[in-house]
């Protein structure tokens, strides 16, 4: 067998073309955990009057978060090779994550609209919830549905965190023993009528809950099957809609994936 080797010129060029690929922007996105936000402290204000009483104090009900690549960053191999190897980011080509004439200020701006627009469908939902309660709750529901709420995710863009918002807001107003002494994540998008769907980076929002030390995680069924890791010591319950989710954390019921 005769070996072949590189000659030292075409040694150095194929050297040059390694070196020089380690600099070349690549057409990729990570992801990785984002900050959580406590929907039962500061991140959620209500009008004084329109509050049973607050949890804050004694459990967590945790907005979760995804950290995503800007899409006019520059993504080097080096940084991917990085991603590939950490357990709790996740690469994907970049079109799957933004559309090709999307800029960074269009995407912030489409972000902080399905944002509004979740935190209105939750308000709706909560009310379209309180309102089926005993004790003739509807004028109450009427309240929420005109009052002035704030929710404070810094940062933070997109319509999974509409399940948090609904459940803070149940929480607050008609069930301060709804979370009780636990700390609970939460995720998925909802609609007006109380359906929950399905959201992106669930492994890593799963990461982000189990360290800001969440034990019990509501997510959208949909969801089970992109589930590649589940965190140690964190508990999964699968939901389609708001009034399984209340059910849950009331232990009425249990979900498992």
């Amino acid at each position: 067998m005769i070996r072949r080797y590189l000659s030292r010129p075409q040694f150095i060029i194929v050297a040059a073309i390694v070196v020089a690929a380690q600099f070349i922007p690549l057409p990729f996105v990570v992801l990785q955990p984002g900050p959580t936000y406590n929907l039962l402290g500061k991140a959620l204000t209500l009008p004084a009057g329109l509050t049973a009483g607050s949890s804050a104090n004694s459990g967590q009900l945790l907005a979760t978060t995804v950290y995503v690549t800007n899409p006019s960053a520059r993504i080097f191999a080096p940084q991917l090779l990085v991603a590939w190897a950490n357990g709790q980011m996740a690469v994907y080509p970049r079109e799957v994550i933004y559309p090709k004439s999307e800029s960074a200020k269009q995407t912030l701006a489409a972000g902080k609209a399905e944002m509004t627009s979740s935190e209105a469908s939750a308000i709706s939902a909560a009310a379209n919830f309180i309102s089926t309660l005993p004790s003739n709750k509807s004028a109450l529901a009427n309240q929420l549905r005109s009052a002035n709420i704030k929710f404070s995710l810094q940062e933070t863009g997109g319509p999974s965190a509409g399940l948090g918002f609904a459940l803070s807001l149940i929480d607050r107003i008609v069930d301060p023993a709804l979370i009780s002494n636990r700390t609970v994540a939460a995720t998925g998008t909802i609609t007006p009528d109380g359906v929950v769907g399905a959201i992106g980076g669930i492994d890593q929002k799963l990461s982000g809950a189990a360290r800001s030390g969440a034990t019990l995680f509501l997510l959208p069924r949909e969801n089970c099957v992109d589930i590649s890791r589940v965190p140690h010591g964190l508990q999964l319950a699968p939901v389609s809609s708001l009034s399984e989710a209340v059910h849950v954390l009331s232990g009425a019921i249990s979900t498992h994936c």
